[in-house]
């Protein structure tokens, strides 16, 4: 990983979005817009942001360049594949959560999914820490492909929290599955109390 925080591989890159109190930006509103059209065409916008508080391209870019969340995008070469995002941070704990485009759907989405827990398992400061010992999810049980994604990308499924998500679009609450991965897991496949058996990465 270099200093810039940027990571890539022959075929992989991730590089953090960055805006310095609105001057020096790497990904500009412009860019933004695009990538906002480009989910909101593949219908993924509705999936991933089921709560509703992302409906257009502003609140999206408002969306990026808040603070509290810490953006980064994927690319496959000179292809387009994403971002990610982490939010809610507490002590060197976070949510993650992702967006892939649709052409990356499927068993690429699981390569690229392990690759950006690696990254950011393996991002330290200046003094050599690690910034993040354990990524969380949080999964409505509705969104099956979605639950069936996070256990084989790796994720350790902890339990089942009831009426903990709002899908506003199906104007109905739904039970969310909780899941989290440290670096001692990262290289495991995921597990979960609803599935009896570990499920394979392959």
């Amino acid at each position: 990983m270099t200093k810039s925080g940027h990571k890539h591989t022959q075929e992989l890159s991730i590089t953090p979005y960055t805006n310095i109190e609105n001057k020096k930006v790497n990904f500009p509103d412009t860019y933004l817009k695009e990538v906002f059209f480009r989910i909101a065409v593949e219908g993924t916008l509705h999936k991933i942001y089921f709560d509703k508080k992302i409906n257009n391209n502003k609140e999206f870019i408002a969306f990026i360049k808040q603070k509290q969340h810490s953006v980064f995008f994927v690319k496959a070469g000179e292809e387009e594949v994403g971002f990610f995002w982490l939010a809610e941070f507490n002590q060197k704990s976070s949510f993650i959560n992702y967006c892939f485009f649709r052409n990356f759907w499927g068993r690429k989405s699981l390569k690229i999914s392990q690759f950006c827990i690696e990254y950011i398992l393996e991002r330290k400061n200046a003094n050599g820490d690690y910034l993040l010992d354990v990524l969380l999810g949080l999964t409505p049980v509705n969104n099956r492909l979605a639950v069936s994604f996070l256990i084989k990308s790796g994720m350790q499924v902890l339990g089942k929290l009831p009426g903990i998500c709002i899908d506003y679009h199906q104007n109905k609450v739904v039970d969310g599955l909780l899941s989290y991965k440290t670096r001692d897991t990262s290289k495991k496949a995921g597990s979960s109390i609803f599935y009896p058996h570990s499920i394979s990465k392959s």
